[in-house]
């Protein structure tokens, strides 16, 4: 959703093309940071788990689009994908962790 907002907010042609560019890497960094997880048999809804796989896809995501999409690497979109990826790779963590606690 960020990737789309972004897009359109600076007005930067097709969007379905530019979504896949902008969503790549970290997609990749994703990919990378869960089969480390799932090699290492963590448990992957522990928070332990959680927090290496949003700061490697972070971390992968942002090496990648700097150096082999030569894409920009601005502050406010390192703070905005920091965020949205926290938000999507913890929370859904968080949701479980609470929705199972005994009431």
């Amino acid at each position: 959703m960020f990737i789309l907002v972004g897009r359109q907010t600076h007005d930067q042609g097709n969007v379905i093309a530019g979504f896949l560019v902008t969503a790549a890497p970290f997609l990749i960094g994703l990919a990378v940071s869960s089969g480390g997880i799932t090699l290492l048999a963590w448990d992957v809804w522990s928070l332990k788990a959680g927090l290496v796989v949003w700061a490697s896809t972070w971390i992968v995501g942002l090496a990648i689009r700097a150096i082999v999409y030569s894409e920009g690497v601005a502050i406010p979109f390192v703070i905005v994908a920091g965020v949205f990826l926290a938000a999507t790779l913890l929370g859904w963590r968080a949701v479980v962790r609470l929705a199972q606690r005994p009431t």
